[in-house]
């Protein structure tokens, strides 16, 4: 539990906080709160476990975790007088469940948190109304100003209402049908379901409106807000498994079928080029996981000094580390896969030195989690003055290296693959004297994996011999050119993904979805070329086809502003047609499959998923198999929609899911504003 969400919470009244400047992302997070107004919130009125208040609750300390805050509630009765205040300038996010595409200009949405029906509940016993006429004989409660009275409004003016103060929700109002204070009223769905889990007295017998998107708002003049809440509530549901704690050992690598190794972002380990992940260590992990025929996954870290970390707390089965003859006992080692010298990094223009007497009375800056302190301690009783720093553990070695190119500290300390790396592209730093020569870097991994462990001393003793393994050496350590050629492009597209970042983020907001999925399916589809055409006629970035374009009202598909518009639109309603009582990563999945092979497929297969004994509403490991199933004649024909080339959706989602891991985990997801998009 972090810090923020094992504090109380702050709940304070609207009245009592003052009117202040709308706050962008930026402000937030130097405040370090995230103020968000909800309706009526305080001790007698405690949301039970799994209602949509509570839910919204747990959701807001996620949220203002992921934003780098601790949240501040800010209550009222009515929500009427918060959404006054909001426009006055108050908070930074409006918790009230406002409809997709029914508000005000000055308000946006943030992508959809729940959907939900608009029903009309009666106490259990009473007849079922069959039509909507059969309500004008009944007095229907409604809350004063919400959603439900316009809607029973816009459908029927005959009917009588009773209006019901504001301040009253609906599980309130359930309460009082339950009690026979009120014939019939109107709430939304969700409601009926965290009423029911503790009272039977009431249901659902009438549907007025379907499938009702419901988001919070954040205002119109802070467009990295909101691509910062819409790019956490995706992360958060797409990136579950980053979370997950699984132990095993290889045979459950292969069951799960992903291998999953840490790795720092720099520019020896793991970084993105041209929308590609790219790395010695990347490239590495990814030729063994091929030989394992699994899939690799990558995690990196919050700071350089928690690899061992992740492997201890079982979410990595691999994290790489330099072997200095004072490992944790706790763990078990692979034989090395490379070896490396410790190397003293300096700035070019000082004389260099070139012994360890020649540290006496100098400072060096190193973490204190990392492999490198060890080594200085041992030097400090034969180099009087040597003074070792404590550099900040957020800080990898290259912002460390850069550092001393910049003058801001004097020295510090590299291994000679990562410091060839960076003298590849700078000259304003030299490596001098050797602390240690070819220390070996290994994979650490827990000792309950000794099949595992087994199994990589095999892969790595053939393949530090075979050409797979020179080629992958070859491209980082033995081609300036080719290494110069990657840094230098990877710098000067940092902060982006593809060229086309800017129109993704744009469109992506304006149908509430992460960017970085958009551009994970834009590289899947087209590799960035918005000149792409498939073998069936598919066009464009995100290979559109022309009818699904002509029916979302786009036709000239070959520009890409035009695709992605279409796309992004597309992508928003295959999401929000899946049913809403799924977890958001299960409704991405299926709506990514509907995107290759078609909605109907995917039903089918949910279907056959079912009749199989799987789960109809998980795609790993469930509807995927029932998916590749729907290639075989025996399950084909009994299929509504036919024969679908399965496969191609299955891998189509498992890509796409990989790709979103890098760039969710490289990319934050409120982006930088970018010149020459």
């Amino acid at each position: 539990m972090t810090e923020a969400a094992a504090a109380e919470p702050v709940f304070v009244p609207l009245a009592s906080e003052p009117v202040a400047p709308p706050r962008e992302l930026k402000e937030i997070r130097e405040a370090g709160v995230l103020r968000l107004l909800v309706t009526r919130t305080d001790a007698d009125l405690l949301p039970r476990e799994g209602s949509p208040a509570a839910l919204d609750l747990a959701r807001a300390w996620d949220l203002a975790e992921q934003l780098g805050a601790k949240p501040r509630f800010i209550f009222a009765d009515d929500p009427a007088a918060l959404l006054a205040a909001f426009e006055r300038g108050i908070g930074d996010i409006l918790m009230l469940p406002l409809e997709q595409g029914a508000t005000p200009p000055w308000l946006r949405t943030t992508s959809p948190l729940a959907q939900v029906d608009e029903v009309v509940a009666m106490p259990a016993t009473a007849a079922a109304p069959k039509r909507l006429k059969d309500l004008e004989r009944t007095t229907v409660a409604v809350r004063r100003g919400s959603r439900g009275l316009q809607t029973l409004q816009r459908l029927d003016k005959n009917i009588p209402t009773v209006l019901v103060a504001a301040t009253v929700d609906d599980e309130d109002l359930l309460q009082k049908v339950g009690a026979g204070e009120a014939t019939a009223a109107v709430v939304d769905s969700a409601a009926v379901a965290s009423y029911l889990r503790y009272q039977d007295d009431v249901k659902a017998v009438f549907t007025l409106r379907s499938r009702v998107s419901l988001c919070w708002g954040i205002r119109a003049g802070a467009p990295k807000l909101l691509e910062a809440t819409n790019g956490a509530f995706y992360e958060e549901a797409m990136t579950e498994h980053h979370r997950a704690e699984y132990g095993g050992d290889l045979d459950e690598i292969r069951k799960r079928k992903v291998l999953r190794v840490a790795m720092l972002n720099n520019g020896a380990s793991y970084f993105l080029y041209r929308g590609m992940e790219a790395g010695f260590q990347y490239e590495l992990a990814r030729l063994f996981a091929a030989r394992l025929d699994v899939r690799l996954q990558v995690i990196v870290p919050d700071r350089p000094g928690e690899l061992l970390t992740l492997l201890a707390d079982k979410r990595v089965d691999l994290a790489p580390i330099p072997q200095v003859g004072s490992e944790d006992p706790a763990f078990a080692y692979t034989i090395p896969f490379i070896t490396a010298d410790l190397l003293l990094v300096q700035h070019a223009s000082e004389p260099p030195i070139m012994s360890v007497q020649g540290l006496a009375g100098r400072e060096v800056h190193v973490r204190a989690s990392s492999a490198y302190v060890e080594l200085l301690k041992a030097l400090q009783p034969k180099v009087p003055g040597l003074k070792i720093v404590a550099a900040p553990e957020e800080l990898e070695t290259e912002e460390l290296i850069d550092k001393v190119g910049r003058r801001e500290i004097p020295l510090t300390v590299a291994n000679s693959v990562l410091l060839g790396v960076e003298l590849a592209h700078r000259d304003d730093i030299q490596g001098t004297v050797a602390l240690a020569e070819r220390q070996p870097l290994v994979y650490g991994l827990r000792k309950d994996a000794p099949a595992l462990r087994t199994k990589m001393n095999q892969l790595i003793e053939r393949e530090l011999k075979g050409s797979a393994y020179d080629s992958i050496y070859a491209k980082y350590f033995q081609d300036p050119k080719k290494m110069r050629q990657l840094h230098t492009e990877a710098s000067e597209t940092s902060g982006r993904i593809s060229p086309f970042d800017i129109l993704v983020r744009k469109h992506s907001a304006n149908n509430g979805l992460d960017w970085r999925l958009i551009t994970a399916q834009m590289y899947q589809e087209s590799r960035f070329d918005p000149n792409a055409r498939s073998w069936v006629g598919a066009v464009g970035l995100l290979q559109i086809m022309p009818k699904t374009g002509r029916e979302l009202g786009f036709r000239n598909l070959r520009d890409p502003e035009t695709n992605i518009t279409a796309a992004t639109k597309y992508m928003g309603q295959l999401i929000a047609q899946t049913e809403p009582t799924l977890p958001m990563r299960q409704r991405v999945r299926f709506a990514l499959a509907a995107y290759n092979a078609g909605a109907g497929h995917v039903t089918d297969a949910r279907l056959l998923a079912k009749k199989l004994n799987l789960d109809p509403d998980r795609w790993f490991g469930n509807v995927e198999k029932a998916m590749v199933l729907l290639e075989k004649p025996q399950y084909y024909r009994r299929a509504r929609r036919g024969f679908c080339r399965g496969s191609e959706p299955v891998g189509y989602v498992s890509r796409i899911q990989t790709k979103y891991d890098a760039y969710a985990t490289l990319m934050p997801a409120e982006g930088e504003d970018l010149k020459g998009d």
